[in-house]
């Protein structure tokens, strides 16, 4: 099996289990849609791909360091953003971790140590 060298960004949405007790299922789902909403142009912008969502969290993975750092950068920037808006009904904190190593790509999914840790 033949592995590669990237940078793994995993995101996760702060308070999920609590925000799902408030919201229920259709204010969850638009929170949901929201985080893509916001976070997604960042993450094609500096070459990164969605490898898939995991409930609440994303695992995203970038050719090198820099750029997923600087897309973390701007994630953050605009999360920020979207909480200081008066209009938001319900804040979204999201925490990033960013790992580089060997990854195996299997499927449509990585596999190895930088995706676990």
């Amino acid at each position: 099996m033949a592995t590669t060298t990237l940078t793994i960004a995993f995101t996760e949405i702060v308070g999920l289990p609590k925000m799902k007790e408030r919201l229920g299922r259709k204010g969850l789902v638009e929170l949901l849609r929201i985080q893509e909403e916001l976070l997604l142009p960042a993450v094609l912008q500096h070459k990164g791909q969605v490898v898939g969502p995991v409930g609440a969290a994303s695992m995203l993975c970038f050719e090198d360091a820099t750029s997923a750092v600087r897309c973390c950068i701007i994630m953050q920037q605009l999360l920020a953003t979207y909480n200081d808006t008066p209009t938001t009904v319900q804040p979204l904190n999201v925490r990033i971790g960013v790992s580089t190593g060997g990854v195996a790509l299997i499927g449509n999914d990585l596999f190895g140590v930088t995706v676990n840790t």
